[in-house]
């Protein structure tokens, strides 16, 4: 489950149906917050201090918390998502692949 939640945060775009929860889980297993890599940059997903919360506590985070703390991009019903990250997908393709290529958000 956290190891999951670790792909997600690799993502550049994360979009979540209101349903969807990201345990934080590592420390509630004996486990140091920054297995599998989490410790990548959580500050560039949500400012440190909720990224140390979720880490220390093991608490999990809702998709409305994570929408509103900038981790979601955006919130779709659960009918829509696949519809709704293909299109983003296919706006992205049909965009200039060179400067996509060296596009990297900060």
């Amino acid at each position: 489950m956290g190891a999951g939640a670790i792909s997600v945060m690799a993502s550049d775009i994360r979009i979540a149906t209101p349903e969807a929860k990201t345990p934080s889980c590592f420390t509630r297993v004996g486990l140091a917050g920054c297995e599998h890599g989490r410790v990548c940059d959580p500050a560039a997903h949500h400012r440190q201090g909720r990224a140390a919360e979720l880490l220390y506590t093991g608490r999990g985070m809702s998709a409305a918390e994570g929408e509103r703390w900038g981790f979601y991009n955006r919130l779709v019903d659960g009918a829509a998502l696949e519809a709704d990250a293909l299109d983003m997908a296919l706006r992205i393709a049909a965009g200039p692949t060179f400067a996509h290529s060296i596009t990297r958000p900060s």
